[in-house]
């Protein structure tokens, strides 16, 4: 990546931005105080300790919580091929994260802009270096799981799929509700729960189609489009694949 400005801020209650498309990521770090920004039509309510990454292309506005002063660190970057591996810029979304290491990452950001400043011989290097720091810690926090082996957004995914098995999924819809890319999230989700997202939901739906056939005498494919098969057809297929033998046989054995 290449850094192109380091900044902080020290603002007024009475600060706000007006509406630009921003021609640069930035990565935000609050220090102290409140504020909000308007971005690309939804409001982030930010405080000390969060963290707010804005890719290129973004359209936003801000403005300071009215009852006090607020102090940020500001980090403008271009993006280069391998930029990727750091799990905060796999996405074209803002991503806002809570971090429970300020003082750190404080600290760091302290360092960088007093590399940035003092223009050296080896300022760009080392200023590289130390937001390379940020960056890993920053998606560090942000992959761990609630068990600290996987990433948060596989859970969300999860939660989503129980609430929309019905509907017709795609990995895209998926990858998009969590901001990240299909492939990654297909990887990430597969390393959790041993399969990728879309098989994960056939397996919801093959549970209610069982549930289904056993304890009501609905249509075959009556049940194929409650549960989000675009056609009977398909729906047998999935079921046969599962369980060897149709969904008629399935009802008539049991």
């Amino acid at each position: 990546m290449k850094i192109t400005q380091v900044m902080h801020y020290e603002a007024g209650p009475e600060w706000h931005h007006e509406p630009f498309v921003q021609e640069y990521d930035l990565l935000l770090l609050i220090t102290d105080g409140k504020l909000k920004y308007v971005i690309n039509g939804t409001v982030f309510s930010l405080e000390k300790g969060d963290v707010l990454y804005l890719p290129h292309g973004t359209v936003r506005t801000g403005l300071s919580d009215k009852s006090q002063s607020h102090r940020k660190y500001g980090i403008r970057f271009q993006r280069e091929s391998g930029d990727d591996e750091f799990s905060i810029l796999q996405t074209a979304k803002p991503m806002k994260l809570s971090s429970k290491k300020l003082p750190y990452l404080e600290e760091r950001c302290s360092t960088l802009l007093e590399h940035w400043k003092s223009k050296d011989m080896y300022h760009i290097p080392m200023c590289k270096g130390i937001m390379l720091e940020i960056l890993s810690q920053v998606s560090l926090e942000l992959n761990r799981g609630s068990d600290g082996r996987h990433p948060r957004f596989v859970y969300q995914v999860r939660d989503y799929i129980y609430e929309h098995y019905r509907s017709p999924l795609t990995a895209k819809e998926l990858a998009d509700h969590v901001g990240r890319t299909p492939s990654y999230l297909i990887s990430c989700f597969t390393q959790a729960f041993g399969g990728p997202p879309l098989q994960f939901m056939h397996k919801l739906r093959l549970v209610k189609a069982e549930e289904l056939l056993l304890t009501t005498d609905r249509s075959v494919e009556a049940i194929s489009l409650e549960l989000g098969y675009g056609n009977s057809t398909y729906f047998y297929r999935v079921f046969r694949k599962h369980h060897g033998t149709g969904p008629l046989a399935f009802r008539q054995q049991v």
